[in-house]
């Protein structure tokens, strides 16, 4: 459940009319960042809390739950291009777990996403691990691949006794991160993380909370062209950027147990609406990083 309307498909047209980004790193330098606890409260009126009580170590590892996996085959009918969907193999009684599609980006297959992907569904949500319709995708076709993905998703009948569909996250790298942007503006969704992003637009129409997280030596997708102006654009009162001070395009794909833990944290607290992971979101950077809050 969401605290806000669900965006329309006229909206999307308002974010491509928009044109490209014209924010600079001093006008992200400048961006307002939620400045109480209250902003960081999840959107979802009920909370659910799966798994133990988190700690600073278990939060950046796999979680209590055994990961399952099913290939979702092409269904070119809903542009859905395939994927792998990971879930908790051992769920509990009468529980439901949150969704989250993720999203890799230009010339990368699915496959980048797998560690974030099995490990969140290792702390109880299931996940599609959704392929782009090709290498080459620009964010915009990336956004309709998620959401036909996570109508896929949806609509799995194996799946449905162990899924909330009203509890739903988007995570996405480099061009991915674009599209998941993109996608959050045309269906409203509980969480976004971008990771790396690249996108030649802005997002003032992203309400949902936002986790950027960016490399300071990205290359690829440089901070200051794209994570930056990306992240200040982005209309969340509840948005937040966690930057990696060495961090190279992939850093927010290997096995880092901060970014990790940032990661699972965000979508916990606003899909899940646990604030027992509240501490987590809201804790200052660890060395190495810098943190732009959203508490």
């Amino acid at each position: 459940m969401r605290a806000r309307t669900r965006l329309t498909a006229l909206a999307a047209g308002l974010t491509l009319a928009l044109g490209a980004p014209a924010a600079t790193a001093a006008t992200a330098d400048q961006a307002q960042t939620a400045t109480t606890a209250d902003q960081a409260q999840p959107a979802a009126s009920a909370s659910v809390e799966h798994g133990p009580a988190p700690t600073k170590e278990s939060i950046g590892v796999d979680g209590p739950y055994k990961v399952a996996s099913k290939k979702a085959p092409i269904d070119l009918k809903r542009s859905f291009y395939g994927g792998t969907i990971y879930y908790p193999a051992d769920a509990g009684k009468g529980e439901t777990y949150g969704t989250v599609v993720t999203m890799p980006g230009f010339l990368e297959p699915g496959a980048v996403m797998d560690l974030v992907a099995k490990r969140l569904a290792s702390h109880g949500f299931v996940v599609m691990r959704a392929e782009a319709l090709t290498p080459f995708s620009i964010p915009l076709v990336r956004a309709q691949a998620v959401l036909s993905a996570q109508k896929v998703l949806h609509a799995d009948a194996d799946l449905a006794p162990i899924m909330d569909t009203e509890r739903t996250a988007l995570v996405g790298h480099s061009m991915g991160g674009g599209g998941v942007l993109h996608a959050a503006a045309m269906s409203e969704q509980d969480a976004v993380i971008p990771i790396h992003p690249w996108a030649q637009t802005i997002f003032p129409l992203v309400k949902e909370p936002t986790l950027t997280i960016g490399g300071l030596l990205d290359n690829v997708a440089p901070m200051v062209e794209y994570t930056l102006p990306i992240y200040a654009s982005i209309g969340s009162e509840t948005k937040g950027l966690f930057t990696d001070l060495a961090g190279t395009h992939w850093a927010g794909l290997v096995d880092n147990k901060v970014i990790q833990g940032r990661i699972l944290s965000f979508v916990k607290l606003h899909v899940d609406g646990d604030t027992r992971y509240e501490q987590f979101v809201c804790a200052p950077a660890e060395k190495g990083f810098t943190y732009k809050s959203p508490c």
